[in-house]
């Protein structure tokens, strides 16, 4: 089955995108292509695999909800090539729900000389922020 455009992530926010695929029990493989390319695996209204070239699992998933840009399209009935998030999608969104509002305080405290990176090294099952002033780790 063809791919179908569902939106740009410039004009609509992923979670908007999600929600009626979650609740819709649908399977399928989302693509996002742009900056950053990444793929994520629904089955039967669950999300249970997430890449990007530098992550995969839920920090994938968390790596993929926070970007700003990028085409997406879903293929229907495409299975996922492994398993890599094994939690329940509403407790996948409400961890990264968590991290959202995490984020947005750091950004908030943080000088205006500061760019945020979430480190692509991970440890321990946590996610590292970088934080760089004037361009310098």
């Amino acid at each position: 089955m063809p791919e179908i455009f569902l939106g740009d992530l410039s004009q609509v926010k992923l979670f908007d995108i999600l929600k009626p695929l979650l609740m819709g029990k649908k399977t399928g493989k989302l693509s996002f292509k742009g900056k950053e390319n990444g793929e994520m695996y629904l089955e039967i209204g669950n999300i249970v695999h997430a890449k990007t070239p530098n992550s995969f699992g839920e920090y994938g998933f968390f790596t993929i909800m926070g970007w700003k840009m990028g085409r997406i399209t879903f293929e229907p009935d495409q299975l996922p090539p492994e398993r890599t998030i094994s939690i329940p999608s509403e407790q996948l969104l409400l961890n990264w729900s968590s991290k959202k509002m995490e984020w947005e305080r750091i950004e908030k405290q943080s000088l205006p000389t500061m760019l945020f990176s979430v480190s692509p090294f991970r440890k321990m099952g946590k996610i590292n922020i970088l934080a760089l002033i004037d361009g310098i780790y």
